[in-house]
């Protein structure tokens, strides 16, 4: 009689739910590391939308959800008159997408890539 017990409860048990792949990683007010082609350097990026970029890139930033792009207008600390312009598409780990250069990677500052 156990295993017609056994069958019936297994019968009549839910399906065990399918895993949820993780959530894709988004850009956030804080302290990161942004490499940019192989020069790893901290990066502040501000609740105002101020940027920093080590001791020498300062600007503003803007994040796009819907596209996963990040938005950058920076200029050098000693050369604020001229204005550098980029934008890069991130896939869900925060990297770069393409083939093309410079090659882009974000992470939060302390948790490595």
């Amino acid at each position: 009689m156990r295993p017609v017990l056994l069958l019936a409860c297994l019968a009549l048990s839910a399906p065990a739910p399918l895993p949820h792949p993780p959530r894709p990683l988004q850009v956030t007010p804080g302290e990161w590391v942004l490499e940019w082609d192989g020069a790893a350097v901290p990066c502040t990026l501000g609740e105002d939308g101020t940027y920093s970029w080590g001791d020498s890139f300062r600007g503003v930033w803007s994040w796009d959800a819907r596209t996963r792009t990040l938005h950058v207008v920076e200029w050098l600390r000693w050369t604020p008159e001229r204005e550098y312009t980029w934008s890069v598409r991130l896939d869900a780990r925060l990297e770069s997408i393409g083939q093309g250069r410079p090659r882009v990677r974000l992470w939060k500052k302390g948790r490595g890539p």
